[in-house]
């Protein structure tokens, strides 16, 4: 009977502090592993899956819901998606003579990269590409860009000039999304 009445000294320690107040009562630590570390464990996967993909987690999606950087075809050969990717405006005053009006070049491009991935390279490669761009233009003369030859000569120089500045980036094509001449 002697043991029934003594009271364990932890069950004192759980019950009422040294002052005689009542003790908050302790988490148990297994309640945390069991909530708390599933839950960082979600939040540690989402977080590293945005931050290892390229893009920041904004690559397009599949119907079933997969990142697309490269495609099947009919017979599952691996296809490369290329993309597109838009240049600021440049507008650029044309070389001309002394006694000639001067003409002012607006130019927009678009230019198709062979893999959707170069796209991020291309964004810290910017600078690089619109001097390039804008040392050629400045010493066109009017008359070189006029009609279609003459636009065809224009794209096929910019795509050689902006295929060297992002070497070993390849560049498809240069498209022109507006080109304007006003004298």
């Amino acid at each position: 009977m002697a043991d029934e009445d003594q009271i364990d000294g932890s069950e004192i320690e759980e019950d009422e502090n040294l002052d005689g107040e009542p003790a908050k009562k302790k988490v148990d630590k297994k309640v945390i592993l069991f909530i708390a570390l599933p839950i960082l464990c979600i939040v540690g996967s989402v977080v590293g899956y945005l931050m290892s993909s390229p893009d920041g987690g904004k690559a397009q999606k599949s119907a079933e819901g997969k990142v697309v950087s490269e495609v099947r075809n009919e017979k599952g050969e691996i296809v490369k998606v290329s993309a597109f990717y838009d240049l600021k405006e440049l507008v650029v005053n044309l070389n001309t003579s002394l006694g000639e009006r001067p003409a002012l070049a607006k130019i927009k491009i678009s230019l198709e990269v062979e893999n959707n991935m170069d796209i991020p390279a291309l964004d810290a490669l910017m600078p690089r590409i619109v001097d390039s761009l804008l040392g050629y233009l400045k010493e066109l003369r009017p008359a070189e860009v006029e009609g279609a030859q003459g636009l065809y000569r224009l794209k096929e120089e910019m795509l050689m000039r902006v295929s060297d500045a992002v070497s070993p980036i390849k560049i498809k094509d240069v498209k022109f999304t507006q080109f304007e001449v006003q004298y």
